[in-house]
């Protein structure tokens, strides 16, 4: 009884196999006939430009895709599903519309496009019109700012303003955004604790700019040293006087505070600096007091105050 079962079983499960595999031999027939047939499809190209003339840059992003009715096997249409194809749009085939535009009409131009593509028949595009911004190249030469935020340890400073090595670069773009750029400023970095000279690569705020730049490194530096405060009685000079005439001012000095390096500090003396008064003129001839100013200085000297702002004065013809 137990070999009858099991002999049964076995005729049981070879039928189903060989139902099995007409059923896959049958499904491969019908896939194959089904691939086989022609379909009208709407399906997706990419495009790409690949002859647009060097001197011309894209303002705006082209379009990167387009949309047609073609007509295809069913092989094709799954190649197309799996492998997206491209059509490339030539220059010459677009027209020029006004300014930076120019347009390209993909349903006037199917025979050229359906060169491109040897499996498929192309019945209509969606899009009516492809309009490219294209924009003459230009190049310019512009100042960088250094956006920096220093911050010395007591007593120290620069000693002369921050050095660039390249205080200015050349740009190449779009003649409209050329002529928007006036300066271009580094990213902002800060330097802390600063007691010595210091040299730093900085980049540049581009702001997604499409721009074309020298490729030069931008290195940021600055010397350092520790400065001291001086003092010094400095004689204030008369200017202009004229001939004959006597003038007597009250006081007759001034201190200057100044702040100075350590290195310079021996090169300051009273001849340093010259303090000076204008002679008045009629319109200011009946006050009592003009006002001084520093006219000379050192240089390396940028910080500084005079302990007067003016002096009275008495004319004596």
């Amino acid at each position: 009884m137990n070999a009858k079962k099991k002999i049964a079983s076995i005729k049981s499960n070879k039928k189903i196999k060989i139902f099995l595999l007409f059923l896959l031999l049958s499904s491969i027939f019908w896939l194959f006939s089904t691939l086989s047939d022609t379909y009208s499809y709407l399906t997706s190209f990419s495009v790409s430009y690949p002859d647009i003339p060097q001197d011309l840059i894209f303002q705006k992003d082209p379009v990167s895709q387009v949309s047609a009715q073609i007509e295809a096997t069913g092989f094709t249409i799954l190649g197309h599903k799996l492998s997206p194809k491209n059509l490339e749009l030539s220059f010459s085939k677009f027209k020029h519309a006004k300014g930076t535009i120019y347009y390209f009409l993909p349903e006037h131009n199917i025979p050229n496009l359906q060169k491109q593509l040897s499996d498929s028949k192309i019945i209509r595009f969606v899009q009516d019109t492809i309009t490219l911004d294209l924009g003459k190249l230009k190049t310019k030469k512009i100042p960088i700012i250094p956006v920096v935020n220093l911050v010395f340890k007591p007593g120290f400073k620069l000693r002369e303003a921050i050095a660039l090595s390249t205080d200015s670069i050349q740009i190449t773009g779009t003649e409209k955004l050329i002529d928007s750029i006036q300066e271009i400023k580094t990213k902002p970095i800060e330097l802390v604790d600063i007691e010595k000279d210091f040299s730093k690569e900085v980049e540049l705020q581009l702001d997604h700019l499409k721009l074309t730049l020298q490729n030069t490194p931008i290195i940021l530096s600055g010397k350092v040293d520790k400065f001291t405060e001086g003092t010094l009685e400095i004689p204030i000079q008369i200017s202009h006087l004229p001939k004959g005439v006597q003038m007597e001012i009250f006081p007759k000095t001034t201190l200057i505070t100044y702040e100075v390096s350590f290195a310079d500090y021996a090169k300051v003396n009273t001849t340093s600096f010259t303090v000076s008064c204008v002679y008045p003129n009629d319109t200011v001839k009946e006050e009592n007091s003009i006002p001084i100013q520093l006219v000379k200085k050192p240089d390396f000297i940028t910080t500084y105050s005079l302990q007067n702002q003016s002096v009275n004065y008495l004319i004596k013809k």
